[in-house]
């Protein structure tokens, strides 16, 4: 990010920032799911939310963007 003078936003665009494997869950079950991930000695966390895109938004799929975990 400094090195490169690379913005935050354009590399997770470009790079998978390390994620190897996402699991969608609803809300309700999120704490349950890492409960039985870390119970597995399976590194997790939560990394997001996802959302309805906004009224009038050509924005479609899913973006990994803002502060997350890093290993």
């Amino acid at each position: 990010e400094r090195t490169g003078q690379v913005p935050r936003e354009e590399m997770e665009k470009t790079f998978n920032m390390g994620v190897g494997m996402v699991a969608v869950v609803a809300e309700d079950d999120a704490e349950r799911a890492l409960a039985m991930l870390t119970a597995r000695h399976v590194g997790a966390w939560k990394l997001g939310e996802v959302r309805v895109a906004e009224s009038g938004s050509d924005n479609h799929g899913a973006y990994l963007t803002g502060e997350y975990r890093r290993s």
